[in-house]
């Protein structure tokens, strides 16, 4: 019949467009793949890096500023009268984590890496600035609850700097650096918690003499240990503005294969950034919590993050709970 002879001729059409897209996303991919490391994959090391360590000086240094403040509010024995007071310190930030992973996660698949990557590490500038400001008030609220209150902030813009500069990092890199390149950036964190440490002796040498001479000298101690956490961002904020949209994002949540290929020419050979190619959106494209949903709703798809998810929880457990409480553990 007619109607038949209409499918059979559509069909071939219909598989030669298939074909020609995802030659497309083959020649962009390759850019990518074949390249080897280069002055943009250390930028891209660097950059991401640098987040990853301010993350981990801000989330653990707490745990040493915690005493100093007591020290500095004239508390006997640098200990705040309640166990819970020194909980809601140190936990401020983690829940800041809960909320910024989970909010800049979903934000970066939805309206892109490049519009959130850099907005996370202003959020966390100015919750330090903020956590170094912070004055016991006459009346009203009390010097623990502001604190709180800007060590949420700061947290909310750590954790959205965990789910954005990883996948940032693993996207631009070629599948035979990807390891590596995701294992130096991680790396960092340790960086982070040893310059906390680093950081806390040089404040309390070039303070020695006043402290031996009122131990609410201290006080500034910490400040400043708060406000360096300004000083890594303040290295990285303008490189991750103006980067350009990961490539494996534009080809394959925005279906742009032209400019995924000249994104990943300017990222391997530098110059200057090239936007704007316009592109069909594609047709076939789905609500992103549908799309969500359809994959994870695969028990196969879905085991593989479960039990990474529970294995940073796990790890996490002791992880956090060593390096916020090291003063009670060495007393211990």
């Amino acid at each position: 019949s007619s109607s038949n002879t209409v499918v059979l001729l559509a069909r071939p059409a219909k598989e030669k467009e298939i074909s020609s897209i995802e030659q497309q996303k083959k020649d962009a991919l390759a850019e990518l793949d074949s390249a080897g490391w280069s002055s943009s994959h250390t930028r891209a090391v660097l950059v991401a890096g640098t987040g990853f360590l301010t993350d981990s000086y801000d989330n653990f240094v707490i745990g040493l500023m915690v005493p100093m403040m007591a020290y500095g509010l004239g508390l006997p024995k640098g200990k705040f009268p309640g166990y819970w007071d020194t909980s809601f310190l140190k936990a401020a930030s983690a829940w800041g984590n809960l909320f910024g992973q989970l909010g800049f996660g979903i934000l970066g698949d939805v309206i892109g890496r490049k519009k959130m990557y850099g907005v996370e590490l202003i959020i966390l500038m100015v919750g330090a600035f903020g956590c170094a400001q912070t004055a016991a008030p006459g009346y009203g609220l009390t010097f623990l609850s502001i604190m709180c209150f800007w060590r949420f902030l700061l947290g909310v813009g750590v954790g959205g700097d965990y789910p954005v500069s990883s996948v940032i990092t693993a996207e631009f890199a070629g599948s035979k650096m990807r390891g590596t390149m995701m294992a130096l950036v991680f790396s960092m964190q340790g960086v982070g918690t040893i310059l906390g440490t680093v950081v806390s002796i040089v404040a309390l040498s070039a303070y020695k003499d006043q402290i031996e001479a009122n131990s609410k000298a201290l006080d500034m101690v910490w400040r400043w240990m708060a406000l360096f956490g300004l000083v890594p961002c303040l290295m990285a904020v303008y490189y991750r503005l103006t980067i350009s949209e990961t490539p494996r994002y534009t080809l394959e949540v925005e279906g742009n294969a032209e400019q995924a290929i000249a994104d990943a020419k300017q990222f391997i050979e530098g110059g200057k950034l090239v936007e704007g190619i316009a592109a069909a959106k594609p047709e076939d494209k789905k609500p992103y919590w549908t799309e969500f949903k359809q994959y994870f709703g695969q028990w196969k798809n879905f085991k593989v993050i479960l039990g990474c998810a529970m294995c940073w929880f796990l790890v996490d457990i002791g992880f956090y709970g060593t390096n916020l409480n090291t003063k009670a553990v060495l007393d211990a």
